[in-house]
């Protein structure tokens, strides 16, 4: 017996594939499941491929010996340009990662597929919704308008987090360069974002007079970039994350200063 391997989202989808492609019905097709795979969170985190194994008599393979199955040469060159002419968008997705083959989309593709990903998910949470995108080189922007926002933000701004860090994954699954995502509701970002860079000023006062180190957190990723950045070009002070995971913080420390007599010699 020879064997031939199919994969799916699902073990439904994986066994109509193999039919479609051998011309075959369902109860005429000898497989077994090898994996019955995992949608994961959001198709993003943890997914995996349904999988099963089809037998196939050797005799239909030496009455042609010269007549090569389109899914056999997939299997046995593993060549991508067997997977464009011979697959559907679908399966060509999981057999390319599977090879090691990461299909590139564009800057503007990746920025139209998050928005998508996005009013997808916004939408399972709260219907009316509407998404506006800003983008360039170096960020992609979407603020989330209507619905009920409180449930979108969350405690702390948490939901809104778990929003961009999943948004930001779709957009950069398949991309070499790697482009920062935000995602805002109802200006809850671009509020905070002032709150911590007023946060940020008053703490580099308190180190600078009394020279010692402040810490504040602990903070998320973002919030320690706003304090990065908005401190940076003080020369009085100078910042670093400290600690682990979500626990992670960041200190603000007092530059040494040189004493008056040094100053005006």
């Amino acid at each position: 017996m020879s064997q031939l391997e199919f994969q799916e989202k699902t073990v439904k989808k994986a066994v109509a594939k193999a039919c479609r492609e051998l011309n075959l019905n369902a109860a005429d097709l000898n497989y077994k499941i090898i994996s019955y795979g995992s949608s994961g969170i959001f198709g993003l985190v943890g997914s995996r491929t349904a999988k099963i194994q089809v037998n196939l008599p050797n005799t239909e393979r030496d009455e042609n010996p010269d007549e090569i199955h389109p899914i056999e040469k997939i299997e046995t060159d593993l060549a991508p340009t067997d997977l464009k002419d011979h697959s559907d968008p679908a399966s060509k997705e999981n057999i390319g990662s599977d090879l090691g083959v990461s299909e590139q989309i564009s800057l503007p593709e990746a920025a139209e597929y998050g928005q998508s990903f996005l009013h997808h998910v916004v939408d399972a949470i709260t219907p009316d919704t509407d998404i506006n995108r800003t983008e360039d080189t170096k960020k992609i922007s979407y603020d989330v308008i209507g619905g009920n926002s409180a449930i979108l933000i969350g405690k702390h701004g948490q939901t809104l987090e778990a929003l961009q860090f999943l948004t930001e994954r779709a957009v950069n699954r398949k991309r070499d360069q790697r482009v920062r995502v935000e995602v805002d509701v109802a200006g809850y970002q671009a509020k905070r974002r002032g709150n911590l860079v007023d946060q940020a000023k008053r703490m580099a006062d308190k180190a600078d007079q009394n020279g010692r180190p402040v810490t504040i957190g602990p903070m998320s990723p973002q919030d320690r970039r706003v304090i990065h950045m908005t401190l940076k070009p003080d020369p009085r002070v100078r910042t670093q994350s400290t600690g682990q995971g979500l626990i992670r913080k960041l200190t603000i420390y007092p530059k040494k200063r040189r004493n008056k007599n040094n100053r005006n010699r």
